[in-house]
């Protein structure tokens, strides 16, 4: 069982909804998973969090250990440990689109704050599950279904688009990986080129949107990583990696749920023609 299918079954297992083979099987995930690990026990920590609150309008001391408890699950978070290459991450924010998809567990940690309020969330959760949830769901549909990427005729307009609009062309290999094809998408009302690579059952998502689109916070440039002579911004949570850099005018985003393709030796652009 993959990260993606493990967080897909979560909540059922959170709220003993799945079967026993699925609960079986997220658990073992869970116990060979930091990442997916981190967020069962911040989502089961909202859920007895929620029951409690339901139970009763006055502070109990349960109540008041498990918004402790809550509060510990996100200090936990914020101080897991990164990547030797790259210190801790911040959210890059999509400043065009503050509307974005979050998906349920935004939604349970919206209602967090309303039954807590607003301060007890002060680790940016929120910002973190808009700014990356729309991308990683993007490369998860694509890996699911690389056929839909198969289209030489559609691969190559997209490419010219891209190159035409934004300076910016992909090779069409990178390492041991084969580029799969590309195509125009919409992600949550963002324009962008999706582009797909793989080797053998290993996938890469290579996203280039308009980096007129997108702010990069100030203290998200703190956490820069200098490779190949390129800068870096690498965000590596949830069991799907995602790594930033800008070209000119184009935001390249590169995406993989499997822990060994180092995405900072991934470098799509090629040299336009």
């Amino acid at each position: 069982m993959n990260c993606q299918e493990a967080l897909s079954l979560l909540y059922d297992v959170i709220d003993k909804e799945a079967s026993e083979i699925d609960t079986r099987q997220v658990e073992e995930h869970l116990r060979n998973c930091r990442d997916c690990s981190g967020v069962y026990r911040l989502e089961r920590s909202v859920n007895e969090l929620l029951q409690e609150k339901l139970k009763s309008q006055q502070s109990t001391p349960r109540l008041d250990s498990l918004k402790a408890k809550l509060l510990n699950e996100l200090d936990q978070i914020d101080c897991a440990d990164q990547p030797e290459e790259s210190p801790k991450k911040k959210p890059v924010e999509t400043a065009a689109q503050p509307a974005l998809r979050l998906g349920r567990a935004l939604a349970i940690a919206a209602s967090v704050i309303v039954v807590i309020g607003a301060a007890w969330l002060g680790n940016s959760i929120l910002t973190d599950h808009a700014a990356f949830l729309p991308l990683e769901e993007a490369h998860w549909a694509a890996q699911d279904n690389l056929d839909l990427y198969r289209n030489q005729v559609v691969t190559s307009l997209t490419r010219l688009d891209t190159r035409q609009s934004l300076a910016y062309d992909v090779a069409e290999d990178i390492n041991s990986f084969t580029l799969v094809g590309g195509q125009s998408e919409t992600v949550d009302d963002v324009p962008l080129t999706h582009f797909v690579y793989h080797n053998e059952n290993r996938v890469v998502s290579v996203f280039v949107i308009d980096a007129a689109m997108v702010t990069l916070p100030a203290d998200l440039l703190e956490t820069l990583v200098t490779r190949h002579g390129i800068q870096f911004y690498d965000h590596n949570c949830r069991g799907c990696r995602l790594v930033y850099h800008q070209v000119g005018n184009a935001l390249v985003v590169t995406a993989t749920t499997h822990r060994d393709i180092e995405l900072l030796d991934f470098v799509p652009d090629r040299t336009p023609v």
